[in-house]
């Protein structure tokens, strides 16, 4: 069963690179981890003691694109 879910994802992949990833393409034109340093010392952090700056660089990510492709919290 792995190598058939194994075989989707590679397809998936494939698909998306020959799509373009935007994603991705948003990852070398900007500098994540330079708000690593800000984001950890926000006080809402402390809430999420275990969070790495990782973890909070994947947070600032997901919101600017739900920013700037419009998308609700629900479809996020």
């Amino acid at each position: 069963m792995s190598s058939l879910i194994d075989f989707a994802l590679n397809e998936e992949y494939k698909r998306l690179e020959f799509a373009g990833d935007k994603l991705a393409e948003m990852g070398y034109m900007i500098d994540w981890k330079s708000f690593s340093s800000m984001l950890g010392s926000m006080p809402d952090n402390e809430t999420y003691p275990e969070d790495t700056p990782d973890d909070v660089i994947v947070m600032l990510k997901i919101l600017v694109l739900q920013q700037w492709c419009d998308i609700s919290d629900d479809e996020l």
